[in-house]
C-alpha cells in the first residue's frame, strides 16, 4: 500500500484509527496479515514497535512467525527488542519460521542482532526445539551455527531430538542434522522415553523416515517405554509401517517381548499375513502365552478365519523346537 492510498485509508476510518495507532494495534494487525507497507507507514509515524497484543506478542514476534523477514529488518532498526518475552516467555527466537520466509533468513537475522538461541520459555522450551518440533530444517540448522545447545532439555527432560523424532517430517532431514551435530540418540526424558519411541508413537507414516534413522543409531533396541512398558517392536505392531517393523527386527529387536498387557507382537498384528510371516521369520513364537489372552496360535486356530497363518504357524513349530525356550522375552 502507497502512503498516499494509507493517508486515503486513514481518513475514511477516523477515529477509529486515530485509536489503532495509539494503542499499537495496527502495527500489530499488519504484521500479522502481512501488510508490510502499511506497518511500515504506521512505524514512520512512531507507533510503538515493542507494543504488544493480548496474548504479550509483539510485533516482531509476529513477523517472524510469519517468515517476513523485510518487515523484521524495519522493526529492528525501529528498535523492536529481541528479548522480549510474551505471557509465556517465548522470546523472538521461539517464533522463527523459516519454512515460511521465501528467503530463508529470518532466523539468522534475528540471530545476527542478538536473539538468544538459547531462551527458554516457562517450560524450559527452546527456540531449537520449536524448530525441530516444526521439522524447519533451516531454522534448526541457523540455530545451532548460532550457539544452540542440542543437549537443552525441557522441564520434562525433552531435547530437541525428542521434538524431532515425534514431528511429521517426511524427509527426516531435521532428525538426520541433529544427529549429525551430536544429538543423543539415546537420551531419556523424566517419563523414561527414548527418541525411537516417540518417532514410532507418533507413526502417522509421515514418521517413518525418523524411525528408521533412530534404529540404526538406538543402543538398547528391546528397551521399554516407561509408561507402557512397551518395546519399539510392539509399539510398531500396531502403529507403524511393516518397514519399520522389519527394521526393528533386522537390529535385533526381540518378537516374544510383550506388552503391558501380555499381548505379543504376533497377536498384535492379528491376521496380517505379510507381519504375521516376517515376525515367524524372526523367531516370534506363536505358541507362547504371556497374559491372559490366548496364544496366536490358539486366537487363530479357533477363530477358524485363516487356515493359511494356521498353517504358516505350523510351519514355524519344528524350527522353534530346536531354540532355547521362550518365556515372554527371557531365554
Amino acid at each position: 500500500m502507497t502512503r498516499k492510498k494509507w493517508v486515503w485509508a486513514a481518513l475514511a476510518a477516523g477515529a477509529g484509527l486515530v485509536l489503532f495507532l495509539r494503542s499499537g494495534t495496527l502495527l500489530l494487525w499488519a504484521a500479522g496479515h502481512d501488510y508490510t507497507s502499511l506497518a511500515s507507514v504506521s512505524l514512520r509515524l512512531r507507533e510503538n514497535p515493542n507494543a504488544r497484543d493480548g496474548h504479550g506478542r509483539t510485533a516482531l514476534m509476529v513477523t517472524a512467525d510469519r517468515g517476513n523477514a523485510l518487515l523484521a529488518q524495519d522493526l529492528l532498526r525501529r528498535g523492536a527488542r529481541v528479548d522480549a518475552e510474551d505471557e509465556e516467555g517465548n522470546e523472538v527466537m521461539y517464533y522463527a519460521r523459516c519454512w515460511r520466509d521465501p528467503g530463508k533468513q529470518i532466523a539468522r537475522i534475528l540471530l545476527e542482532r542478538g536473539a538468544d538461541a538459547n531462551s527458554k520459555n516457562h517450560q524450559g522450551r527452546t527456540p531449537l526445539m520449536q524448530a525441530a518440533w516444526y521439522h524447519d530444517l533451516i531454522a534448526t540448522r541457523d540455530l545451532l551455527q548460532g550457539g544452540a545447545r542440542i543437549d537443552a532439555a525441557d522441564e520434562k527432560g525433552r531435547q530437541a531430538l525428542h521434538y524431532a523424532a515425534g514431528s511429521h517430517d517426511e524427509s527426516g532431514e531435521v532428525v538426520r542434522l541433529l544427529l549429525r551435530s551430536g544429538a543423543d540418540p539415546n537420551a531419556r526424558t523424566k517419563d523414561g522415553d527414548v527418541p525411537l519411541i516417540l518417532s514410532i508413537s507418533e507413526m502417522s507414516g509421515a514418521t517413518e523416515a525418523n524411525a528408521l534413522q533412530l534404529i540404526a543409531v538406538t543402543q538398547d533396541i528391546n528397551y521399554r517405554d516407561s509408561v507402557t512398558r512397551e518395546t519399539a517392536l510392539a509399539i510398531a505392531a500396531s502403529e507403524a509401517s511393516s518397514k519399520v517393523m522389519e527394521s526393528l527386527l533386522k537390529a535385533g529387536a526381540n518378537p516374544n517381548i510383550p506388552e503391558v498387557h501380555g499381548r505379543l507382537p504376533i497377536q498384535i498384528v492379528g491376521d496380517d499375513p505379510f507381519r504375521v510371516k516376517l515376525l515367524l521369520e524372526y523367531g516370534a513364537d506363536p505358541f507362547l502365552n504371556c497374559g491372559e489372552s490366548p496364544s496366536a496360535y490358539d486366537a487363530m486356530k479357533e477363530s477358524h478365519l485363516r487356515p493359511d497363518l494356521l498353517a504358516m504357524m505350523e510351519d514355524a513349530r519344528p524350527a522353534l523346537s530346536k531354540r532355547p525356550p521362550r518365556n515372554c522375552g527371557k531365554t
